[in-house]
């Protein structure tokens, strides 16, 4: 299992079933002055679902998010 925390502001909860979908890049008041296309997240979600995995979102109170992964274990 991997995890990413970060400390950035909440995300609405209209945004969280588009945050995995390509191109989004949320509201414009919290990604002014940003490059990035949107594909990241929806990058992951592939590759992890290519290998069988789990990809999710949690929000944190009173901010910030975590992102996590799991593959699953083995021998290939």
């Amino acid at each position: 299992m991997l995890s990413v925390f970060n400390t950035s502001p909440p995300i609405p909860p209209a945004e969280v079933d588009l945050l995995f979908q390509p191109f989004h890049r949320g509201g414009a008041d919290r990604t002014r002055g940003r490059d990035g296309l949107g594909l990241g997240l929806s990058i992951v979600r592939g590759l992890v679902a290519a290998q069988k995995g789990q990809v999710w979102f949690e929000p944190l109170d009173p901010h910030g998010s975590c992102f996590g992964i799991r593959l699953p274990g083995g021998s290939p």
